[in-house]
């Protein structure tokens, strides 16, 4: 009885509300028709765009992943590649000073040995110069000598009375 009264109860207020249970039937299906259309052909395609993109953006997130680790990659590359860079930079420089030093060390030694060739030859003319420089010094004071002793003897002296003066004269300045 209850449930009997409960229908009744129920048609009552559709009837008041104006629902016709054949017209809501028949707009159930067609309902239910349109969203088998629209899942057919909307929603499963927008469906399958969606997993494109979700795929498409997977794989463009894996290649950005991909190009940061070939980037610090690369990056360790070229700092592995400017270390050794400077390293060579600074062997080679290491060389250029050594080679340097050594070229400057016999460049000195070869002006050092100029040096001493100059001076030894120096030596050498002063020797020679002073040796002339006597043998002039001992002909002119040789002739003087001869004629002082000419004017204190009051006589012509023979060339062997001027060499044997000569002699002595130089003998007593040798001394």
């Amino acid at each position: 009885m209850l449930a009997s009264s409960l229908a009744e109860t129920g048609a009552q207020l559709a009837e008041q509300l104006g629902i016709s249970w054949a017209k809501f039937f028949a707009q159930t299906i067609n309902f239910l028709i349109v969203l088998a259309v629209l899942y057919k052909f909307a929603y499963q395609p927008v469906l399958r765009m969606l997993a494109e993109r979700k795929r498409l953006i997977e794989e463009g997130l894996a290649g950005a992943e991909k190009g940061r680790n070939a980037l610090l990659e690369a990056e360790a590359q070229r700092r592995k590649i400017l270390s050794e860079a400077e390293a060579r930079a600074e062997k080679m420089v290491t060389e250029a000073r050594a080679a340097a030093d050594v070229q400057g060390a016999q460049r000195l030694a070869d002006a050092q040995s100029q040096a001493e060739n100059l001076v030894r030859k120096a030596k050498e003319s002063m020797e020679r110069e002073k040796t002339q420089l006597e043998a002039e010094m001992r002909k002119e004071l040789g002739r003087l000598v001869a004629r002082t002793t000419e004017k204190v003897v009051g006589r012509v002296l023979t060339p062997q009375d001027e060499e044997r003066l000569r002699k002595e004269a130089v003998e007593q300045v040798a001394r």
